[in-house]
């Protein structure tokens, strides 16, 4: 890894392998320790989430940062209310102004974050409320 900021997307594969298995662990200890419904759905998003991202980043790079506030701001939409969600949605306008301003993504990178961060969150729920 160069920097911390992995602008190169094979620097991010190893980062990412040891947050998916992580995940894994911490979906096994939620799920085992009688955890609160909630922090295993969020525990399981998150891991479908980084593994998409890792397959994903072998061949494109998104933005990670727009990825998580967009899951975020659909989480608390889903738990609290859709007009709790729609006060957070500035948020994933700031954060992908900043990405971009900061020329760490293209507007391609950062729509692309943006995108996995809003579907897999519903899918995942979908899939859990079928």
């Amino acid at each position: 890894i160069s920097d911390i900021h992995m602008q190169h997307r094979h620097e991010r594969i190893m980062p990412m392998i040891v947050t998916i298995a992580s995940s894994f662990l911490a979906l096994w200890l939620v799920e085992t320790r009688d955890a609160p419904p909630v922090f295993v759905l969020l525990t399981l998003i998150a891991l479908v989430q980084i593994s998409l991202m890792l397959i994903i980043t072998l061949f494109w790079q998104i933005s990670m940062h727009t990825m998580s506030i967009t899951a975020a701001t659909i989480a608390v939409s889903t738990m609290f209310s859709t007009l709790s969600g729609l006060l957070l949605v500035p948020l994933i306008v700031l954060v992908a102004a900043a990405r971009l301003e900061l020329k760490r993504h293209t507007p391609g990178q950062v729509l692309g974050g943006t995108i996995v961060g809003g579907i897999v969150p519903l899918v995942v729920l979908g899939i859990l409320n079928a």
